[in-house]
């Protein structure tokens, strides 16, 4: 039976504590040195990387959500209300919980400044989840020792650093799933339904901060119930006979079979099909196992009775013939039956069932009030549902191809750097080696059982097809379905691993002697604390107090909303930074960060204004803009990625500077307001010079009905390929041009067609007939008359041969004298696609703007473009810079075709390097520019043909 635990002296719970603080301040080096003003955004940083300006991410949104209850103590705003975001012009009605309990100890640190306040919540996650994994290890029966090993595993855990460093509140709130198991503990050993109350009380606070915790802690529920009943007693041996092995076989012939032809007809390959029938037959084994156990409690031999009572279920052996002869329902006929007829042969273990529950009824009665957390958790995800996911646009639910994306691998458990959210499945190294020797308790073979089955679900649809965990759960278990980050499972198996590892360092210490038991101690904790030190350092985002964009917005703003460019469809990271300003000026904005972005967000504001991250703004736009009550519009120069806008901030800002219907009002660090002026609305057509031409890899646009294949002729060695009419092959990348004419060149082969279209594939822009065998460039032509967003789609044909491959699409603009020589082109290296790096401004620099190479890992692209179309030749290009060293390739748009690879030496000043290349045939010329580990400022790239007299620009 359950013999008597240790008692957490107060000395001891200090010592937890105190250690757990002094992780703390090492694991999430150097926040403590910028406490007041910095809170982190990423661990594993680089040191260029350590400390810097206002970073967009999770951390600002939880941020956000956190000051939303400080405003709401201080009285600003109305009780879980959130009067900031998505107003369209009204803010979101639905009522939220804002992260409780934590939020309230944010809001009471608050008056020391918001970012010691956030810092204060990371700090202490670590006592909490040492104190938590500690006692939680004493209750299982580990020892002191042990209980260490567990506390400093979960700790440090770096799929727990990952997420406090990454403004994720799993990482804060980790410790409350632990921390309800062990109060299940108390109030089962020594029957205190207090304990009981307050397990469910941290269930109720999973469900707030961490529904996927919530789910998994009832997920285990039931099964903890029966291990802790399997506990009183020691367990009975089985008397294994030949008799007793052939029922078994018997009974789990039927759902082996069953399960195996259940996965065949839903498409599964043999592998599938094979695990499929071995997890079934295990699971009637281990059924067999629990409820033997329990008849042969009551008293007498039951192991072949029990086993004999399983027979029925051979009728499941029918259900292959599914395969063959599709019989309607015959499936549910089969469970049915087969089931009811098992449950009359449990009918004689009822007494034995009612004498445990009789004899335990004061154990049950205790942590009967846990249900009392799981219903109120449970009815505050089900408002949380019908509030926001059912009205948000993924109320459909997530698809399996998006479940893939985020997905992690096998490789990923061996990975102790990976600071990936959806990839970190690392358990660690010394944890793991710890936790083996717990298999040789029953407690550590339960928790290794419970280990493994999370971490293969942590695969996700990337598990092995032989160990079908993963999908059986998602097709049977309620609501399994939703979790689109599998990662998440990883959770439960890495708390088993770490009890485990708790009950491995018990069984060992007590083979030593007390000095062996000390150096292994000492020896085993340092391993730990420098398994889990790869994360180091945090990456810290300053959070600044003021900008006088905002001042003058706060001042001026009153009863209007605001809009911020670049706008994003909301569930966009960068759209934090609208956050963090929005909990300082208190102006509406109608851009929004959430998961569950409201519909009529996407379909009323961020659809129709799309086109005005370009600097845009239609007459239509602007009666939209007047119903929704903006009059203010800021531009955000570092939120200005690929993924939003084909082309750079300053071409969106030279727009809107010229645009009559705006007036310039204030601008400081990169932000810069606009006002609108009202009245009749101006039309105007923009001057603004053409930027850099745009490639896009076709494997990187959404792919269809097509998949990408290897191909040594293809750019990067990667086409897509396929054959399909009725869905096109690949589709997007749903990007706004302006008003223009323009050319998309794909490169294809084979037979179909390819097209530019817009409104959604609505209105088609332009089109051409692919037919060939070799690889083209076919050129689509096509204008817009107004701001509109298109799509690049390729259709292949059912019946071609062979089939349609797409490589690339270049999409440049179609200028006055088009093809005929212009002499020197003059690509400013701030508006190349910036992969990494910044912006700085200048006046000694050419259009008073230039690039800042961050020192990046060497041999990083950390700017590329213009993919200009250059005809055969002799070239040259010029490029100046300061600051460096860095490196200069010159190469095809697809990289296939390097022409140049030039290094750039270190100069103070700013200096021109100019180098000479030969183009064999007219293609999309690059220029990458390539860190060397250093820090280095580029103004602009020339590329002009040699021999002709041109002045530069």
């Amino acid at each position: 039976m359950d013999g008597p635990r240790p008692r957490l002296r107060r000395a001891e719970a200090a010592l937890v504590t105190g250690a757990g603080l002094l992780l703390a301040v090492v694991y999430t080096y150097p926040l403590v040195r910028h406490f007041t003003s910095a809170i982190p955004y990423a661990c594993g940083v680089t040191p260029e990387r350590r400390i810097q300006s206002l970073v967009p991410g999770d951390p600002l949104q939880f941020l956000y959500y956190l000051s939303l209850t400080d405003d709401m103590v201080r009285g600003r705003i109305p009780w879980f209300r959130d009067p900031y975001q998505f107003s369209v012009p009204e803010p979101s009605t639905p009522r939220s919980f804002f992260f409780l309990p934590f939020s309230l100890l944010f809001a009471a640190v608050a008056p020391f400044g918001r970012a010691t306040a956030y810092n204060v919540l990371v700090l202490l996650s670590f006592p909490a989840t040492a104190l938590a994994g500690y006692l939680l290890a004493l209750r299982l029966g580990a020892s002191r020792t042990g209980a260490a090993m567990s506390a400093a595993t979960l700790t440090l855990l770096p799929y727990r650093i990952a997420n406090v460093a990454g403004g994720h509140p799993t990482g804060i709130a980790f410790f409350l799933l632990p921390l309800a198991y062990y109060f299940l503990e108390v109030a089962w050993q020594e029957r205190r339904a207090g304990a009981g109350l307050v397990a469910g009380i941290c269930a109720a606070c999973l469900a707030v901060n961490e529904p996927h915790f919530f789910y998994f802690f009832v997920l285990l529920l039931p099964l903890w119930v029966l291990f802790a009943a399997w506990r009183l007693e020691p367990t009975r041996p089985v008397s294994w006979s030949a008799g007793l092995l052939g029922w078994l076989a018997l009974a789990a012939v039927g759902p082996a079979s069953a399960a195996a032809a259940y996965a065949v007809r839903h498409g599964a390959d043999w592998a599938m099909a094979l695990g499929s029938s071995l997890l079934a037959g295990g699971l009637v084994v281990a059924a067999w196992r629990v409820t033997s156990e329990i008849r042969a409690r009551a008293g007498g031999e039951w192991w072949l009775a029990e086993a004999r009572s399983y027979w029925p279920l051979v009728l499941l052996a029918v259900y292959p013939v599914q395969l063959a002869l599709e019989v309607p329902r015959l499936g549910s006929l089969l469970i049915a039956g087969a089931g009811a007829a098992t449950l009359m042969g449990k009918l004689p273990a009822l007494p034995a069932v009612t004498g445990m529950t009789r004899r335990e009824h004061s154990r049950l009665a205790a942590i009967a009030p846990v249900t009392i957390g799981v219903l109120l958790g449970s009815a505050l995800l089900l408002h949380y549902k019908t509030r926001f996911i059912d009205r948000s646009s993924h109320a459909a639910g997530r698809s399996m191809r998006e479940i893939r994306l985020f997905a992690p691998h096998a490789s990923d458990f061996l990975d102790r750097s990976s600071t990936i959210l959806s990839n970190q499945l690392y358990p660690g190294a010394a944890a793991t080696a710890l936790a083996l020797a717990a298999l040789a308790t029953r407690d550590g073979r339960a928790l290794w059982a419970v280990g493994i089955a999370f971490g293969a679900m942590a695969l996700g649809p990337n598990a092995p097809s032989w160990l079908p965990l993963y999908s059986a759960s998602r097709r049977f278990v309620p609501f399994f379905g939703i979790i689109r980050q599998p990662a998440k499972l990883f959770a439960v198996a890495a708390v088993a691993i770490a009890l485990a590892a708790a009950l491995g360092a018990t069984v060992v210490g007590r083979r030593l002697g007390a000095r062996g038991r000390v150096a292994f101690t000492c020896a085993a904790l340092a391993a730990i604390l420098a398994d889990f030190a790869s994360l180091l350092p945090f990456g810290l985002s300053v959070l600044p107090d003021r900008n006088r964009a905002y001042a003058e917005l706060a001042a001026r703003a009153h009863g209007t909303n605001l809009l911020e460019l670049p706008l994003w469809p909301g569930d966009s990271a960068y759209s934090s930074i609208y956050q963090y300003w929005a909990t300082k000026t208190r102006v509406p904005i109608v851009n929004g960060y959430s998961a569950t972005a409201p519909r009529d967000y996407v379909e009323r504001v961020s659809r129709p204004l799309d086109s005005m991250n370009l600097g845009e703004l239609t007459e239509a736009q602007n009666r939209l803009l007047e119903e929704l009550r903006v009059w203010f519009i800021t531009l955000h120069r570092d939120s200005y990625p690929p993924q939003v806008s084909m082309y750079p901030y300053r071409f969106a800002l030279a727009v809107m500077r010229e645009n009559p219907n705006l007036r310039p009002v204030a601008a400081d660090g990169g932000v810069y307001l606009f006002e609108r002026t009202g009245g009749t609305f101006q039309r105007w057509t923009p001057s603004v010079r053409w930027l850099p031409n745009v490639f896009y890899e076709a494997e990187n646009l959404k792919i269809g009905a097509g998949a990408a294949i290897e191909d040594d002729d293809a750019s990067a060695r990667i086409a897509v390929e396929g054959r399909a009419a009725d869905r096109p092959l690949i589709y997007g990348p749903y990007r706004p041009l302006p008003l223009g004419s323009y050319e998309a060149r794909f490169r294809a082969r084979g037979g179909g067609r390819v097209e530019v279209v817009t409104d959604l594939g609505r209105t088609e822009l332009g089109t051409a007939k692919v037919d060939g065998e070799s690889w083209r460039e076919i050129p689509v032509a096509f204008a817009l008359d107004r701001p509109r967003t298109i799509e690049f789609r390729a259709w292949g044909r059912r019946s071609a041969d062979p089939p349609l491959d797409v490589d690339w699409v270049l999409l440049h603009r179609l200028s006055p004298g088009e093809g005929e020589d212009r002499g020197v082109e003059r690509f400013e290296a701030e508006d190349l696609t910036a992969l990494h790096g910044f912006e700085g401004d200048s006046a000694d620099a050419s259009a008073d703007g230039y690039a800042v190479v961050a020192d990046d890992v060497p041999g990083a692209v950390v700017r590329d473009g213009p993919y200009f179309l250059a005809p055969p030749g002799r070239w040259r290009a010029a490029l100046r810079s300061r600051r460096g060293p860095f490196r200069v390739r010159i190469e095809s748009a697809d990289g296939r075709r390097r022409l140049a690879d030039v290094a750039i030496g270190a100069s103070a000043e700013w200096t021109i390097q100019r180098t000479e290349f030969e183009v064999s045939e007219r293609m999309p010329l690059c220029t990458r520019i390539v860190s060397t580990g250093h820090q280095a400022d580029v103004d602009y790239v020339d590329l002009s043909p040699v021999g002709r007299e041109a002045a530069s620009p």
